[in-house]
């Protein structure tokens, strides 16, 4: 079959229109499907992490009445809390509770949600609800994130099936559960009965029992009203027993890291996805948990809706090209069946002239000069030889400019490639050089940035030929921005050896001089105050990773303190612990790029691997021991070239 020029470029514009339509498609939705989820755990980790980490489990265990709600630190956490939960608009649930030791059980602390109305709170460990009258007295139910006003039935997390009934008589509105009368609720003195006893802020809570199948399950009603703060403080925590087991597993493992529950989980308020983050006291045990619930109606509807936009987009991106393939097919091939007739005739010998082609375009100009040439071949070809010498021109003229563009591109490059090394220069000019002048203690570093310039600081100074300074800081962030605070930092460390200050006081006075500079980055920091003479040492932490001591019987010991990290957001809260080394200790500060370095399985080098390694070659001297980490880093990470995804820093001091 003999096809058409216009038939072969709409068929061709009708294929690139649908591969592009079915591929964008596809794309969108395997990426949404496959990633969406993944980054979305991800974040939330990240949040439930940031609030474990500002909560003081020495003062969290201490709110365990309705009388800590009165506290400024309730306060203080109450308006920290809120403030991420305003901001995070998918949480549906976000609080925190506390574990007794005594009795097994949890206590609710923080609800950070200020509801505008009064809520009823019908709880058991198989189904919970939220019930609440809006502007128009209406009773609603809230299950699963869905809000009922009329009958409904759901399952609960032993799949026994509960049925709701609503109560609506005259001025009373309330709920049965399988039959029996739950509570009910005045719409004109809004008081709430539960089996003839009012609920009120004496009273807040009243155990009942609810049938469920062959057996009646202890369960709780409750009232929280309106705006008021931490109506539950001191409140037991009622959820279905396989949260409430893997959270007394969590305890029992000591296990502190921060865990969003596979899946979708059934809380007792249906289907969420759950996270939790253990909340540490200054012993480092586990006094209770910040959780973050999310439905999964949520999610799966926000995929579903990106998945059908994905789709639409491809079909009106295919509808919009075969609409462009056809205009531009006939644009193109109208014009030259005229023309090709015309060429025809001319082998024929027939130099009649073609009608002309209403159009300004390239098909109307050629038009014109075809019937030029009809008239006279030889001015035609004049004509043809001078548009193409002025395209030559304007060619010519195109690549000289191409090529000056392309060379004031490359000189940028290589000046900001100079801007970077001078950064760099300057950078490496304010890390210490020389370790042989300090006879008091025997001193070696690593230090290897991701990028050209990094974010990882340390410096070491003898002082009066008395007190030995050692320092370590991680600026969150690579390049620039963070060698720049870096700096910042070291500029302050001077006038903290001047005026010789405790560890304390040195990240106090580095917190101060960043007021204002930080622009969302944070810092964490380690400081130790060493007197030579008497061996004794002062160290103090903002957030940062503990160092290790080790000492000449191989024993690896690991110091500590408490201490938040340095941001703008929160204030910096540590403490500062003195400790006597003896002769021989090697003390050991590093970042975070050692401890998290990944081998191809993207597993963690780790802090056992590392006391490991202390342990192996703890008579070795400072530098060798220094070399010995990086080796041991490089073999596990198969990295030779020492391209790591984060800047790498070591000190290492022994005293002599």
């Amino acid at each position: 079959m003999n096809w058409s020029l216009k038939r072969k470029l709409i068929l061709g514009y009708f294929i690139l229109g649908l591969v592009i339509s079915i591929f964008s498609s596809l794309n969108i939705y395997f990426s949404t499907k496959d990633n969406f989820l993944e980054n979305f755990k991800k974040h939330k980790l990240s949040i439930l992490n940031v609030t474990s980490k500002i909560i003081d489990g020495d003062i969290h265990k201490k709110f365990n009445s309705k009388r800590a709600v009165k506290t400024p630190e309730f306060n203080l956490y109450f308006k920290k809390l809120r403030s991420i939960y305003i901001s995070e608009k998918e949480l549906h649930y976000f609080y925190t509770i506390n574990y007794n030791k005594i009795d097994n059980e949890f206590y609710y602390v923080i609800d950070p949600v200020v509801r505008p109305n009064d809520i009823i709170w019908i709880e058991s460990e198989f189904f919970s609800l939220e019930a609440f009258l809006d502007e128009n007295n209406e009773l609603i139910i809230d299950y699963n994130s869905l809000k009922h006003t009329r009958d409904f039935e759901f399952n609960t997390t032993s799949g026994n099936k509960i049925n709701v009934q609503f109560l609506k008589e005259n001025n009373q509105r309330g709920i049965f559960i399988n039959g029996k009368k739950v509570f009910e609720v005045s719409i004109l003195s809004k008081e709430v009965l539960v089996e003839n006893i009012k609920l009120s802020r004496q009273v807040e809570f009243i155990n009942t029992k609810v049938p469920i199948e062959d057996k009646k399950i202890d369960t709780r009603v409750s009232i929280s009203f309106k705006s008021e703060v931490g109506s539950g403080t001191g409140v037991s925590y009622i959820e279905n027993k396989e949260l409430i087991n893997t959270l007394r597993l969590v305890i029992n493992e000591k296990d502190t890291s921060q865990k969003i529950l596979s899946d979708f989980k059934k809380s007792s308020y249906g289907d969420f996805l759950i996270g939790y983050a253990p909340i540490l006291d200054s012993e480092k045990e586990i006094i209770g948990f910040v959780i973050v619930e999310i439905n999964s109606k949520d999610i799966l509807d926000f995929q579903k809706r990106t998945i059908l936009n994905s789709i639409f987009l491809s079909v009106v991106t295919f509808v919009i090209t075969l609409f462009i393939g056809y205009f531009f097919a006939k644009y193109f091939t109208n014009p030259l069946e005229i023309l090709i007739n015309a060429v025809s005739d001319i082998s024929i010998g027939n130099l009649k002239p073609i009608k002309k082609i209403n159009s300004n375009d390239e098909f109307g100009k050629l038009s014109e000069n075809f019937n030029s040439m009809i008239d006279n071949l030889k001015i035609s070809y004049e004509v043809q030889f001078n548009l193409i010498e002025e395209i030559s021109q304007i060619n010519e003229g195109l690549e000289k400019k191409v090529e000056i563009r392309t060379k004031q591109i490359l000189d940028q490059n290589i000046e900001i490639e100079k801007q970077i090394e001078l950064a760099k220069k300057i950078q490496l000019s304010l890390l210490p050089e020389e370790t042989s002048n300090i006879k008091q203690a025997n001193i070696s570093f690593s230090y290897i940035p991701m990028m050209s310039v990094g974010g990882d600081l340390f410096d070491f100074i003898l002082k009066e030929d008395k007190y030995l300074y050692l320092f370590i800081c991680d600026v969150s962030g690579h390049g620039v921005p963070a060698a720049f605070l870096a700096t910042m930092v070291k500029m302050t460390l001077g006038d903290c050896y001047e005026k010789l200050l405790d560890p304390k006081e040195c990240l106090e006075k580095i917190k101060k001089s960043l007021i204002g500079k930080l622009s969302g980055h944070f810092i964490t920091a380690s400081i130790c105050k060493i007197d030579i003479e008497t061996k004794t040492m002062k160290f103090a932490n903002a957030g940062h990773l503990p160092i290790f001591r080790v000492k000449k019987n191989s024993e690896v010991e690991s110091i500590s303190a408490k201490g938040k990290l340095i941001t703008e957001v929160f204030p910096l809260s540590c403490e500062e612990k003195t400790y006597q080394l003896n002769t021989g200790d090697k003390i050991i500060l590093y970042t975070d790029g050692i401890t998290e370095a990944k081998n191809k399985n993207k597993d963690l080098f780790g802090e056992e691997q590392f006391i490991s390694i202390l342990k192996t070659y703890y008579n070795l001297s400072s530098k060798k021991l220094t070399e010995q980490v990086f080796e041991n880093l490089v073999l596990y990470t198969e990295n030779k070239n020492a391209n790591f995804d984060d800047d790498i820093t070591l000190l290492i001091a022994e005293i002599n």
